[in-house]
């Protein structure tokens, strides 16, 4: 990720005062020798204050404001090296990637495992039966069934419509709160 030096020598007014153009450098001096710690001659200290304020994209290489990257704790900057513009455009372009990378690191399964599930339960709810009917509201393509999960364990369990899924959460996994709720429907509509 490279870095701009737009933004060093802005005058800001932070808590009724003005600070100068000398004190923000200063104190972005003083930030960096912190985080890094291994910054001896002036020239390293004034790139990296400079680091602390625009970082440039890596795809469109433009300097814009850090408010403009997403964290990642990864990073030595905690920034993305793309900005997130440039991040939202390339998930439009690669949604199979997008997925594919989702279905890996929240639930431990591929995209043929995925398919595999869906396959097996004729592309229904394990709860209700019934197909998704939502919509995404950006392209309005039907939604994906959502995988079910034991958030204890982590093991994955079915794949569900969202209402039915939504449901599971609210009754906080636990068999005994979706019969109480069973009751009381029960008893409700007599």
């Amino acid at each position: 990720m490279g870095w701009s030096v737009a933004g060093v020598f802005v005058v800001s007014s932070v808590g009724g005062w003005r600070e100068t153009p000398e004190r923000q450098l200063g104190n972005a001096l003083r930030l960096s020798t912190h985080r890094h710690g291994k910054c001896s001659k002036q020239s390293s200290l004034l790139r990296c204050a400079i680091n602390v304020f625009m970082p440039i994209c890596t795809r469109c290489n433009k300097s814009q404001p850090a408010s403009e990257f997403s964290p990642d704790r990864r990073k030595k900057s905690g920034l993305q090296a793309r900005c997130k513009t440039c991040c939202n455009q390339w998930q439009k372009e690669n949604p199979e990637f997008s997925r594919k990378w989702f279905f890996q690191k929240k639930y431990g399964i591929t995209i043929g495992q995925y398919e595999l599930m869906h396959k097996e339960q004729d592309g229904k709810c394990a709860c209700c039966g019934q197909p998704e009917y939502r919509r995404d509201h950006r392209t309005n393509k039907l939604r994906l069934l959502c995988v079910d999960h034991d958030h204890g364990t982590g093991r994955v369990r079915a794949l569900l419509c969202d209402d039915c899924n939504v449901a599971v959460g609210r009754m906080k996994e636990l068999p005994e709160r979706a019969m109480m709720l069973y009751n009381y429907l029960t008893k409700q509509a007599k």
